[in-house]
């Protein structure tokens, strides 16, 4: 089935929203009144994206007024609240909307009847990457570390690797410039913490070969695409995940391309975050590791025992024992997430036949 008239697409600059929505091809347009004359108008839109100061906004677009349409698809590829959505909608007097939310809060219920929670990441991620087997027992290095834009979980990850030794034995990077840093008082606290222990920031691994970058010209736009030439030289993943501390679960392209190239991970991210991934269908490598660190409410504390899990995998378990051992998971992994995206696709497509009407569709 394909929708019969032109979706307003004003967004694409950042997010294809039209596409997002519309599992089929369909055509978009930025002439608002072309879509505007169809006997069924549908506009496609970021939330907040005429909100200064929020990571959707557009000065471009900033004035477009979507309220006149007959429906309006919102996709959030962030982690914003669905009720704050709906304040905005609501304060932009956007009447019949639908919401394909990117996180969700505890005990957080949806209205399923114009909204879904859909995992942006592992579509964009999966549309973008061909899986390549990286699999091998004969490595130089332990672990891979692409850490990103600065924030306070992720100084404490190079801060422990730095403490323990484990820096020498990985690639990491830590670069500067990326959008999205965030320095505030944690970043003071874990700093307290390793007293005497050097920031290495802005930082680029010695051990990484210039020609297993994924482009020569690396910016966070390169984050969907798999470092396929890395873990070919790594073991496993450490995973400092986009939020650090936080109540809602978050699934990044960081932890997809790690569950799409089949590793084995250690994670750096709010509690509870490998709880969310196994309700989400996914294992993790409790058959290895101790994870009730993802239990720990204090952020500190939960990072230490993540790090103790890490001089595990370093000094403890053969790299041949700890993928014997978790092959199961990795393989269930990379088969869910195409399971997933095939639900999420369904989901979406049923709301859009839900609140469209039959005649407006071929």
């Amino acid at each position: 089935m394909k929708f019969k008239f032109p979706v307003y697409n004003p967004c694409q600059g950042m997010v294809d929203v039209a596409a997002d929505w519309f599992k089929v091809p369909v055509d978009s347009t930025q002439d608002q009144e072309l879509a505007l004359s169809q006997l069924f108008s549908v506009a496609a839109v970021m939330p907040f994206y005429n909100c200064p100061g929020s990571f959707a906004y557009n000065p471009v677009i900033a004035l477009i007024d979507v309220s006149k349409f007959d429906l309006v698809l919102i996709s959030d590829i962030e982690y914003f609240k669905h009720q704050d959505i709906e304040q905005w909608a609501a304060e932009n007097n956007i009447k019949n909307y639908l919401i394909a939310v990117g996180g969700v809060l505890e005990q957080d219920q949806l209205d399923i009847k114009r909204m879904t929670y859909r995992h942006y990441n592992i579509e964009r991620y999966m549309i973008r990457n061909q899986f390549v087997d990286t699999s091998g027992s004969d490595k130089p290095f332990l672990f891979d570390c692409m850490l990103g834009a600065r924030r306070p979980h992720r100084d404490y990850a190079m801060l422990a690797l730095t403490k323990t030794g484990l820096l020498d034995k990985s690639i990491v990077t830590y670069r500067a410039g990326f959008p999205g840093e965030v320095i505030n008082e944690q970043t003071k606290q874990f700093a307290d913490l390793f007293s005497g222990t050097q920031l290495n920031w802005p930082y680029v691994s010695p051990n990484l070969d210039p020609d297993w970058e994924v482009s020569s010209h690396v910016t966070n736009q390169m984050s969907c695409v798999s470092p396929d030439k890395i873990f070919q030289n790594t073991h496993y993943s450490i995973i400092c995940e986009t939020l650090g501390t936080a109540s809602n679960f978050f699934l990044s392209e960081k932890t997809v391309k790690a569950i799409f190239s089949k590793r084995v991970f250690v994670v750096f991210a709010p509690r509870y975050f490998l709880r969310h991934l196994r309700e989400t269908g996914f294992q993790t490598f409790d058959s290895v590791l101790d994870e009730s660190y993802d239990e720990e409410p204090i952020d500190n504390i939960r990072f230490q025992k993540a790090i103790i899990q890490l001089l595990r995998l370093a000094h403890f378990l053969t790299p041949e024992y700890v993928h014997q051992q978790t092959n199961p998971a990795v393989e269930n992994n990379f088969k869910q997430l195409y399971r997933i995206k095939h639900t999420t696709d369904w989901n979406l497509t049923q709301l859009l036949k839900l609140n469209i009407p039959s005649e407006y569709w071929v």
